[in-house]
């Protein structure tokens, strides 16, 4: 069992379940912070990616989620790809500091030079990527 930090889509307790391949219910997502870095639109403008910045000490806001499977974890590594590590950060949630995995690009990605707001990208996204992992289990 692991912990981990989310900061973009797998923040949506739906498209967390959908990807993990079972239901995390949105009570076991804590919300957090991970320091130091910064949350910007990829150029595609659909997902964020993120970069560290010594200086944004509050950093980013995101999910704490404790506990995940063996089973989870491999599916998590396969939707985020061979371009994502995992790698063990401290977050802060509000029960304090926690070590948890993130995944952190292996190389800088192109960004729009916006931040990435989460609702916004929930409005405009999440159907979109709800019908189409919903399609890939189904197939």
């Amino acid at each position: 069992m692991a912990d981990y930090f989310f900061y973009g889509s797998l923040m949506d307790a739906d498209i967390l379940s959908a990807v993990a391949g079972e239901r995390i219910s949105p009570e076991r997502l804590i919300p957090a912070r991970l320091p130091n870095y910064e949350r910007l639109g990829a150029s595609s403008g659909v997902f964020p990616i993120i970069v560290a910045d010594p200086g944004a000490e509050a950093g980013i806001e995101g999910v704490l989620v404790r506990g995940v499977g063996p089973t989870a974890v491999r599916r998590l590594a396969r939707y985020e790809g061979p371009e994502y590590v995992t790698v063990k950060k401290s977050v802060t949630s509000a029960d304090g500091q926690s070590e948890a995995l993130v995944f952190i690009p292996l190389r800088p990605g192109r960004s729009s030079g916006k931040p990435w707001d989460f609702e916004t990208w929930r409005r405009r996204h999440k159907r979109r990527l709800l019908r189409a992992l919903t399609a890939e289990s189904s197939a």
